[in-house]
């Protein structure tokens, strides 16, 4: 898969499944909120916020920002990710 192939929401989505500290539903209200605002590029406040993290903030905060692009694009190259998109 090529990860820039990928639509912006794709492209959160595929960050958003490798971060730690977030669950499924804090994962969904992202998502859900995105598509709603037609928004993508979140700063780490605002998905703590829309997301409700409350018990794991700094285990998201330190996964989101560990999280590079470069290595997002080898992770996409190497399987097949399929959305509900």
């Amino acid at each position: 898969m090529d990860y820039w192939q990928l639509s912006a929401i794709e492209r959160l989505m595929f960050k958003l499944s490798y971060c730690k500290g977030i669950g499924i539903a804090g994962k969904w209200k992202i998502v859900t909120f995105a598509q709603a605002t037609q928004k993508t590029d979140f700063s780490l406040a605002e998905l703590l916020r829309i997301a409700e993290i409350q018990k794991f903030q700094g285990i998201f905060k330190q996964s989101w920002q560990a999280l590079e692009e470069e290595w997002l694009v080898q992770q996409a190259a190497e399987q097949t990710f399929l959305t509900w998109l």
